[in-house]
């Protein structure tokens, strides 16, 4: 089965090693890509699990519940601080302390703190090695636990559907014999709040368990929609929005049975009345998409998290194609004419003498045209500088490093040049827009060109 880029930016999604060395992309360059993006913050070790396009199982199993309390306690994680950004008094008053444990005769697993809401959770856990041979295996390899061994499942009869997790550790958090990690989970479909229970499968028993509390109290603006989209020229509908302070799911039935299909463009219209493209606020690496019924032309739910704890006062509306939907107060939504330059355009790929070892690049003229940048090319000494939503990144051809507003960095391990000048046409690697100006790409196998969004 082909798996098409433009579905998802999961690593599960992108290894298709045949369909991507049509255009010159391998499967090392993607997971390179994701994999620099995931570890963008030095105190986090992360791993891309189960986001895949599938429906999951509920699970059905009798299991007998160890009575689990709901005690508030002092735990030396601050959850809101290692995991999220941006103003962290907004959600502080719903993390939630359990301590509640699980051990056996190797390991006890704690359940340190919860940040739950109605898509997505922040899960946060200790393991303690109780013997020499345990301590040796947290201390020799701190992320063994993520290799199939803690698993997050809903509880029998349950209707929560879960989509996946990512996970992260806690470095400078840890002892010799005690680690800290966070389960994120993501794109949960869980209207009536039921819990889920967390297993360490080394435990080598069904009995033991903790039971992770999903209530939240966090505000969430909800709409029923009956929205006609297009994607392709075949007609989809839009059928619901959630959104909180820190993620936002858009529901649709019939988008995945659509060939190639782009989603729906996203916007937000800020209380000082800007426009910002999902872009601008949305972290992508942390976004998913899953199936939530089974059926052909079934629902589909695209999640989004906030790059930043956002204040829901602060975003006036959110805008799905061309229809508007104001949050804080009962408008009906209308639709809206956005500015050209905020709309995702093609642009031609662009082949280089190392593309089936690199990849194919981008057209500086197209990407500059398409997003209303500015760019400037020294031919005599082979820069490049370009300047958009008020970065200006400066390149040279040759050089590994960057200059990004007039800092000097290294271009994170690349395995070529920054700005390229092939028979006279400028050209840059994709990745370079996405990390400096919060534009994302994918590629349209139809056409064979790159789609921008701005």
């Amino acid at each position: 089965m082909k798996i098409k880029l433009n579905k998802a930016h999961s690593i599960d999604h992108l290894i298709d090693e045949e369909t991507l060395n049509l255009t010159g992309i391998t499967s090392k360059d993607i997971k390179r890509r994701v994999n620099q993006r995931l570890n963008a913050k030095p105190q986090e070790k992360r791993l891309y699990m189960k986001y895949r396009l599938t429906k999951f199982a509920i699970v059905t199993t009798a299991i007998l519940t160890l009575g689990v309390g709901s005690v508030f306690a002092t735990s030396n994680i601050d959850l809101l601080k290692e995991l999220l950004r941006g103003d962290t008094n907004i959600l502080q008053k719903e993390v939630r302390n359990p301590n509640t444990s699980i051990q056996n005769d190797e390991y006890k697993v704690t359940l340190e703190q919860v940040l739950a809401a109605p898509h997505d959770a922040i899960i946060v856990f200790s393991v303690e090695g109780l013997t020499k041979e345990a301590t040796n295996a947290l201390e020799t390899n701190s992320m063994f636990l993520f290799e199939s061994t803690i698993t997050l499942k809903t509880t029998p009869g349950s209707e929560t559907k879960n989509n996946g997790y990512g996970q992260s550790s806690f470095g400078d958090k840890n002892t010799f014999n005690k680690k800290y990690f966070a389960l994120e989970v993501d794109a949960i479909d869980n209207p009536k709040q039921e819990p889920m229970r967390l297993y360490l499968d080394k435990v080598k028993s069904p009995e033991l368990f903790i039971t992770v509390p999903m209530d939240s109290n966090i505000q969430t603006l909800d709409f029923q929609m009956n929205q006609e989209a297009e994607a392709n020229g075949k007609k989809y509908t839009i059928e619901h929005m959630g959104i909180n302070s820190i993620s936002m799911v858009i529901d649709s039935r019939g988008w995945n049975s659509i060939e190639d299909a782009l989603m729906p463009e996203i916007f937000f219209k800020m209380s000082d009345g800007t426009i910002k493209t999902k872009n601008q606020l949305v972290n992508n690496y942390k976004s998913s998409s899953s199936i939530l019924t089974a059926d052909q032309d079934g629902l589909y739910r695209f999640y989004f998290r906030f790059k930043e704890i956002m204040d829901l006062n602060d975003i006036q509306s959110v805008i799905i194609d061309n229809m508007e939907y104001t949050l804080n107060k009962k408008v009906e939504p209308k639709p809206v004419v956005i500015d050209e330059k905020l709309h995702r355009f093609e642009s031609r790929i662009i082949e280089f003498e190392r593309t089936e070892k690199d990849g194919p690049l981008m057209s500086v003229d197209d990407i500059c045209k398409g997003l209303g940048a500015e760019y400037s090319w020294d031919n005599q000494n082979a820069k490049l500088v370009l300047t958009y939503r008020g970065t200006t990144l400066e390149l040279t051809a040759g050089s590994s490093t960057a200059i990004v507003n007039g800092q000097e960095i290294p271009l994170k391990e690349r395995d070529y040049e920054g700005v390229n000048m092939q028979n006279g046409e400028l050209s840059i690697p994709p990745y370079l827009i996405e990390d400096y100006f919060d534009v994302d790409y994918t590629l349209k196998y139809s056409t064979s060109m790159w789609i921008i969004s701005p």
